[in-house]
């Protein structure tokens, strides 16, 4: 029974640290943050424009 209470315990430390990595480290990536209202959402490349 304890096995399961270990498993569980680590189960959510495991979630939490998850949470916490993804909120300190990838909101920095550009990918995870909003684009601002004026900047097209996709980039077209500049052979596109013509």
């Amino acid at each position: 029974m304890s096995f399961v209470w270990i498993a569980l315990l680590w189960g959510g430390l495991t979630e939490i640290g998850l949470a916490l990595w993804s909120r300190l480290y990838l909101s920095d990536w550009k990918r995870y943050v909003p684009a601002r209202p004026d900047e097209p959402v996709i980039a077209k490349p500049d052979s596109f424009n013509t």
